[in-house]
């Protein structure tokens, strides 16, 4: 599949399509994330890495000429999310092992 520099739709729906993945994954570390399971920091860590460098992005400027996409303040929500879920993973698990 190629995409043409003329027509980008075509890629943000897949950009917007794989944060949109990201954050449904992050919210669902949350489930083993309140029972203090590992598996949450495993779930967790790709939106944590993908909405990090899509902050890291947004950031840097690399190219002042260039436009953002329509929804770009969607790009730190998998950051948010995923942070959040290994929070709740590390006050779990030491609050549990604290007894």
């Amino acid at each position: 599949m190629l995409f043409r520099a003329e027509n980008t739709e075509a890629a943000l729906v897949w950009i917007f399509g794989g944060v949109f993945l990201f954050v449904i994954l992050g919210l669902l570390s949350f489930w083993p994330a309140t029972r203090g399971h590992w598996s949450a920091l495993f779930m967790a860590a790709p939106s944590v890495l993908l909405g990090g460098f899509l902050t890291w992005s947004l950031v840097t400027d690399l190219r002042p000429d260039h436009r953002l996409p329509d929804m770009w303040f969607l790009f730190p929500a998998p950051l948010a999310v995923g942070v959040v879920a290994i929070l709740v993973w590390a006050s779990v698990r030491y609050s549990d092992s604290s007894e």
